[in-house]
């Protein structure tokens, strides 16, 4: 009915088309029906498959602020640490921690240290974060690394550090101030808090408070990758290995594996423990003991 309507309305403006489908008598045919109806019905069916042929993008969905955060960070990460990327490389490091009850997809979210520039790094496709889980991201400049490498290193002096949607809205930003090589900053409570510098629990609560510190470690232990997924290479130096053993203990303690030593280099296979924060403790029979932590991711 409505185009019976309006044919009236289009009359003289479909006669002085100079680029006219088809001609003024078949537009008039039956008082205009059936030739605009036809070509209203053949149009929508054309456009119908134009559309079905096109890679039609979903729906970009926003983070809101702080569902996501800056958890902790390391900006003077150096060879005396323990924490390296997977390359065996002692690199800057940004935690975030998904305190929302969402997934999150982060293809279309970015990182950076710059205010003027905060679109610097984006997050490789298929990238997404569940809740209550922590996600590492290297700031290493090291893009043609496999895994989640940004395109910036952070200053020890002090910067910024942003996290924003693609529309430009903000997640979470911080300003921080000059940092202590080897101690991380991290949000206390987890989450949360203001950032206190301390020894790092990449990967994990910031709540824990690791006691490791308080060990005197009778010799020096060198483990990596750090974190790892899979495999851990664990060297112990100047001790000749008889009569020491190998443990290794969850966050809580709780003994997981003895094993003798047997030489200064293991290979140590962890992909079947769950993600989270471990000791490995070499003793010896007699006491003497170093131990140094791993995360699993």
């Amino acid at each position: 009915r409505l185009i019976n309507d309006n044919v009236a309305l289009i009359t003289d403006a479909v006669r002085q088309d100079p680029n006219a489908l088809y001609s003024f008598e078949r537009f008039l045919d039956d008082g205009g029906e059936r030739g605009l109806q036809e070509y209203i019905s053949n149009r929508i069916e054309s456009l119908n498959m134009q559309l079905e042929e096109l890679d039609v993008c979903s729906d970009i969905v926003l983070v809101g602020r702080g569902d996501i955060v800056i958890n902790e960070f390391m900006a003077s990460n150096d060879t005396t640490s323990s924490i390296t990327d997977a390359y065996g490389d002692h690199d800057d490091w940004i935690e975030l921690y998904n305190r929302s009850s969402f997934t999150y997809d982060l293809s279309n979210v970015f990182l950076s240290d710059n205010p003027e520039s905060p679109q610097k790094w984006s997050f490789p496709a298929e990238t997404t974060i569940e809740p209550g889980e922590y996600l590492i991201v290297w700031a290493d400049k090291d893009e043609e690394q496999e895994g989640n490498h940004a395109d910036f290193r952070l200053s020890k002096a002090g910067e910024s550090i942003l996290l924003s949607n693609p529309d430009g809205s903000m997640i979470d930003e911080l300003d921080y101030s000059e940092q202590e090589t080897n101690l991380a900053s991290a949000r206390i409570p987890n989450g949360t808090g203001d950032f206190v510098q301390k020894a790092a629990t990449l990967g994990y609560n910031n709540d824990w408070l690791s006691n490791i510190q308080d060990i005197d470690q009778a010799f020096k232990l060198r483990l990596f990758p750090n974190p790892s997924s899979a495999l851990l290479t664990l060297i112990v130096e100047d001790i000749n290995v008889s009569n020491y053993s190998l443990s290794i203990r969850n966050a809580s303690g709780h003994l997981i594996e003895v094993r003798a030593l047997k030489q200064e280099e293991s290979q140590i296979d962890i992909s079947e423990l769950p993600s989270g924060m471990y000791y490995i403790e070499v003793h010896h029979q007699e006491g003497a003991k170093s131990t140094q932590k791993f995360i699993k991711i």
